[in-house]
């Protein structure tokens, strides 16, 4: 996917810079990113810390302390964190509005699948084990 000038909305920031690393990505693929999440600036210091020292001019906009509908309405893409499920309200909006949905996971399959690589990959995912898992 061609991610340049692309509105897109990340949902949930998260505590220990989860949402971070897609931030990351969207902003060296030259994406305008809105991140959104329930919790606050205060909250979520560390990673809104480790955003803007990667900030190029104003490609970072912030809603924190609470989602938007517009947010979700105004958007190309929503990439959401992968503990929200599909049945959650803004997700709705998003998707009955024509926009997008994506987690990092699938960003991450489309960009294997469009660089027509060679690459085998194996996906470890769920609540337990993955580190026991890939270890063995």
């Amino acid at each position: 996917m061609n991610w340049s000038d692309t509105q897109v909305t990340v949902m949930g920031l998260g505590l220990n810079q989860g949402g971070v690393g897609v931030v990351r990505y969207l902003l060296s693929r030259g994406a305008m990113v809105h991140v959104t999440d329930l919790k606050s600036e205060q909250d979520l210091y560390p990673s809104i810390r480790a955003i803007q020292e990667l900030e190029r001019g104003d490609t970072v906009t912030w809603s924190l302390g609470g989602h938007q509908n517009q947010d979700f309405i105004k958007t190309d893409v929503v990439i959401k964190n992968p503990a929200v499920p599909e049945t959650n309200s803004f997700i709705q909006i998003a998707q009955s509005h024509g926009v997008t949905v994506l987690t990092e996971g699938e960003i991450f399959v489309q960009e294997i699948t469009e660089a027509q690589t060679q690459i085998s990959c194996i996906g470890v995912t769920g609540t337990r084990g993955k580190t026991t898992t890939t270890l063995l």
